[in-house]
């Protein structure tokens, strides 16, 4: 498991202790971490996935974006 994962999951067991404080967990990974999000060529690991796993497991509803999410542009997908 790498830091970045590791940090996330602290940060996801951070915030559902408060959980009554919010509804959707937002979990915001800037572009530039990019090297934490996937394995290695002989790992089978995805960051997005295992974020949802974590939170599924716990019931809390996620959102994950990254800097690609603030530049989009089509406006149907936006809406």
């Amino acid at each position: 498991m790498s830091a970045l994962s590791e940090a996330v999951r602290a940060a996801i067991s951070q915030a559902s202790t408060r959980r009554t404080e919010w509804e959707i967990l937002l979990i915001y990974l800037p572009n530039r971490w990019s090297a934490g999000f996937e394995g290695g060529a002989n790992e089978d690991f995805d960051l997005h996935d295992q974020i949802k796993a974590v939170c599924v497991a716990q019931g809390i509803p996620t959102r994950v974006l990254n800097d690609d999410a603030f530049d989009y542009t089509c406006r149907a997908s936006v809406a």
